[in-house]
């Protein structure tokens, strides 16, 4: 059988909307959704499924209302993680932040799916 994009495992990094996310990913198809809720876990299960994961979305404030994610992109690239990390945010001006810490692409949080179908990283 031959995989697709839709078999790619997703670890989703949020505080608040972790669920709204994993459903809206499975809503459109994509099963293989990983939950973490703060960064110490995402860290954790980044290394576990390190080669496994292909695409990270995460939330530019974790437990916070300023950005502060920024150090878990350059944290995956120092593991070699060579999917995609994508910065999701409420606020359009925090993602800035994350797009100079390295961020492959960011997108508003309410729009994330349709985003990243639009852009072909799902």
């Amino acid at each position: 059988m031959e995989n697709t994009k839709k078999d790619f495992l997703i670890l989703v990094v949020d505080d608040r909307q972790c669920d709204i996310i994993h459903y809206r990913l499975q809503e459109a198809g994509y099963r293989n959704v990983l939950l973490t809720s703060d960064l110490q876990e995402a860290e954790q299960v980044l290394k576990e499924h390190l080669n496994q994961i292909k695409i990270i979305l995460l939330d530019t404030c974790i437990f916070s209302s300023s950005p502060n994610a920024m150090p878990f992109i350059a944290l995956a690239r120092s593991l070699s993680f060579r999917g995609k990390i994508v910065a999701m945010s409420g606020s359009i001006s925090y993602l800035k932040y994350m797009d100079e810490a390295g961020a492959d692409h960011s997108a508003l949080k309410e729009s994330i799916v349709e985003y990243l179908q639009q852009e072909g990283v799902l």
